[in-house]
């Protein structure tokens, strides 16, 4: 699809609109909205066919969302799928292809590996072996940001956003799990 897209930036807020382009340019966006609260508590308003959502961020960095839109649904996805180019791969080396999908929502499931009540995570793996550069040598997907920590071991499914974070100078898959206690589910103990 070819489209134009249409920026308005103010001191605290960003606008945009994408406008869809096939033989000539289409009378309403597919889509737009704003970004307001920008140096403060973002908050995201998106307005599509289906209706309006709206995101908001919280200083605690977890995420709500309201409106009319549609139910946003998240993919189930093997361990060593999430991420992609950049990531450190099983042998501790950077992956060099792969298309980079932070921000997916997603749910993975698999064997809780580590839990770090300190820090307030653990590592879940499906057999991947993905390297969390865990000092200890777990292996798996490292899950912050969680209403409660799991239990090693366990098995479970866990639903959350793709993010990463950069351990001994490597970038690592990390899950940012929804604050809902129905998308972390026990599945054996």
């Amino acid at each position: 699809m070819r489209a134009i897209l249409v920026l308005n930036a103010g001191s605290s807020s960003l606008k945009f609109a994408l406008y869809a382009i096939d033989a000539e340019l289409a009378a309403s966006p597919a889509f737009s909205g704003q970004v307001e609260g920008i140096g403060a508590t973002p908050e995201i308003t998106l307005k599509t066919a289906s209706g309006e959502r709206v995101l908001r961020l919280t200083p605690e960095g977890s995420i709500t969302n309201a409106g009319t839109g549609g139910t946003v649904t998240a993919w189930t996805m093997i361990n060593r799928s999430v991420g992609g180019k950049g990531y450190v791969d099983q042998d501790g080396k950077n992956v060099e292809f792969g298309l980079d999908n932070t921000g997916l929502l997603v749910k993975v499931f698999g064997l809780v590996t580590l839990t770090d009540f300190v820090n307030n995570y653990f590592v879940v793996d499906d057999g991947s072996a993905i390297n969390s550069m865990e000092a200890d040598g777990s292996k798996g997907i490292r899950v912050v940001n969680t209403p409660y920590v799991l239990m090693a071991p366990s098995f479970a499914r866990i639903t959350g956003v793709i993010s990463s974070e950069v351990v001994g100078g490597k970038k690592i898959r990390v899950l940012r799990a929804r604050q809902s206690m129905e998308e972390m589910e026990i599945l054996a103990p």
